[in-house]
């Protein structure tokens, strides 16, 4: 782990007007790449993260490799590859410009954004009871209402879900996630009617799931 995060902090000191160092670490993770092996190499660094689609014997398609962008051509590729084998009629995608949920035309600029239009749905329901409006932690913009939204909306069961799985503060400041990690299990017990014990059960799962998001 040191050794990345050596690399991360010499390479961005290399292009940025002001240096940073450990102390300025706010979380650390690592993640899995799903990569479909095409060659002999043993370097996952040099190896294409292009998807890769075959029918197994009991008839299943198979789908391994690829990533979130090409995620629309990654289904096309498959339908096609399912269409052939179950000898359907061939049609054409029609997903190419389908717009996805949450699309709009407006330009403004907020931590609302990556909503799309329901950010609007947000900013409505805190209308209509400002405590919504609160702040989950002072250091950032998300509010409780973002949090009755995920319950709502987004299928959001758990503490980790919000902050790791929605917010993702998890990522950006572990410990900042572990301070607002009891203003959401409060929201979410009120919103799901939940007991004490689910908000304790709640609270001591994910400050030990966060624990290992803090620089060493």
């Amino acid at each position: 782990m040191k050794t990345e995060i050596d690399f991360v902090l010499s390479h961005f000191n290399r292009y940025a007007s002001s240096a940073i160092g450990y102390a300025d670490v706010k979380a650390v993770f690592a993640g899995l790449r799903p990569l479909a092996k095409s060659s002999n190499t043993k370097k996952t660094a040099v190896m294409p993260r292009d998807h890769h689609i075959e029918v197994l014997p009991s008839g299943m398609i198979h789908v391994t490799g690829g990533k979130w962008t090409t995620y629309r051509n990654m289904a096309e590729h498959a339908i096609d590859k399912a269409i052939k084998q179950a000898g359907l009629k061939q049609a054409d995608c029609k997903t190419n410009n389908l717009q996805l949920h949450g699309w709009t035309s407006t330009n403004e600029v907020s931590h609302l954004s990556i909503y799309g239009s329901d950010a609007a749905s947000i900013k409505k329901m805190i209308e209509e009871d400002v405590s919504l409006a609160e702040k989950i932690h002072p250091k950032y913009p998300y509010t409780k209402a973002e949090v009755k939204w995920m319950i709502q909306h987004e299928m959001a069961m758990t503490v980790e879900d919000i902050l790791a799985r929605r917010i993702r503060l998890l990522f950006l400041d572990a410990k900042a996630a572990m301070e607002a990690a009891e203003t959401i299990a409060l929201a979410m017990a009120a919103e799901m009617k939940k007991d004490q014990q689910w908000i304790n059960e709640q609270l001591s799962t994910f400050i030990n799931l966060a624990k290992g998001y803090l620089l060493k």
